[in-house]
């Protein structure tokens, strides 16, 4: 990233492809499993956590647009050491990275086991992943402009067939499912709501896409469009999850988004039941996300250790995650991290963000260039 922000203007883009970015950036598998935990609290008022939660979600997508709109030229790497100060900025720094590398080898991992589940069930579970890493590697050496341009072309690929999916489940819902409402008070509906929000890994990519903008100023709309497109799907996969399958049926899926979307059917059609219609966004979905947190991690490591060579780290680095998915011993351990990410994310997509903005109001902190 160091260096990355001085875009010649060629290379700078339109605003609008925050949009873009934060949908096929924060949209991967679990989309489609989420809904459960949500449930689990809240019950059948989990679509109501979804909303609250997903309201907090674009108050903070407002909240890092204005902390990056103080910086236009810079990422947060570069002006947390302007607010926080450069012993702090680095210790941040250094979490930031090993959260998002943590992030990387699961999704990766995630990823895997989903292939094998629906695709590929006699093919070694490393060969699926090695490819992803790899190509993905290859995109993010050419910076992220090119991973932004390629998250263009590709973004129709998942929202087409979601937004598909999203308008024929309605039509197996039974809203008898929803019922009682509130049962158990206000508490879990607040505790679901806290759960989605850590759902959303990847929100904070505004705080380092915002160089690359032609207009930092004119961010925030498309930025809290990209958020309000994630929520409205977020809320499709558990409206549809309680409407369709019970509250003790979705709590017994593995894959909820998936046990929905095999519940309906389009008689006449040339795919008569939905799973014909997930395999593209689930495969363009993931590979956009582990395209993102590849370029995250190693280049944020070329930052903070002031390297150039930034393909051998890239490379290498994609290794080290190809290594990283083979420690995980069982299923429930995958289980584990991905529930203690959800809390991490707490800290680094809100609490961080919102303590920094501060910060940088309290003290005055600008963009030094201005």
């Amino acid at each position: 990233m160091k260096g990355e922000n001085l875009v010649s203007k060629n290379d700078r883009l339109d605003p609008k492809v925050l949009t873009v970015l934060l949908i096929v950036g924060v949209i991967e598998f679990e989309l489609f499993t989420f809904a459960k935990g949500v449930i689990e609290i809240a019950k059948q008022d989990a679509w109501i956590s979804v909303l609250l939660g997903g309201a907090f979600a674009l108050v903070i997508t407002c909240l890092m647009v204005k902390l990056g709109s103080r910086f236009p030229k810079e990422n947060f790497f570069q002006y947390s050491r302007v607010v926080w100060g450069k012993p702090t900025a680095l210790i941040l720094i250094f979490l930031f990275i090993l959260y998002w590398f943590v992030y990387l080898v699961l999704l990766h991992k995630e990823t895997s086991m989903a292939n094998e589940f629906f695709f590929l069930k006699n093919t070694p579970p490393l060969v699926p992943i090695a490819l992803f890493a790899i190509i993905a590697a290859w995109l993010v050496l050419y910076g992220l402009t090119a991973v932004i341009r390629f998250f263009q072309i590709t973004i129709w690929f998942m929202i087409l067939p979601l937004l598909f999916i999203s308008l024929v489940v309605f039509t197996e819902i039974d809203f008898k499912n929803f019922l009682p409402i509130l049962p158990e008070g206000f508490l879990p509906v607040l505790k679901g709501a806290i759960n989605y929000a850590g759902v959303l890994q990847g929100l904070e990519i505004i705080l380092f896409a915002l160089p690359f903008l032609t207009d930092a100023q004119k961010a925030l709309k498309p930025a809290l469009l990209g958020t309000g497109v994630v929520i409205f799907f977020s809320f499709v996969q558990v409206f549809s999850a309680i409407g369709i399958l019970g509250v003790p049926h979705a709590l017994e899926a593995v894959y909820p988004g998936y046990e929905v979307i095999t519940r309906v059917e389009l008689p006449g059609m040339y795919a008569e039941r939905l799973e014909f219609f997930l395999t593209l966004p689930w495969i363009v979905g993931v590979f956009t996300t582990i395209c993102l947190f590849t370029y995250l991690v190693f280049y944020g490591v070329c930052q903070l250790f002031s390297l150039r060579n930034k393909k051998t780290v890239v490379f290498a680095g994609t290794a080290f995650v190809i290594v990283g998915t083979t420690l995980f011993p069982n299923f429930a351990w995958q289980i584990k991290v991905r529930e203690t990410l959800n809390y991490a994310t707490l800290v680094f997509t809100y609490l961080i963000p919102i303590l920094t903005y501060f910060v940088a109001i309290v003290g005055n902190r600008r963009d030094s260039h201005e």
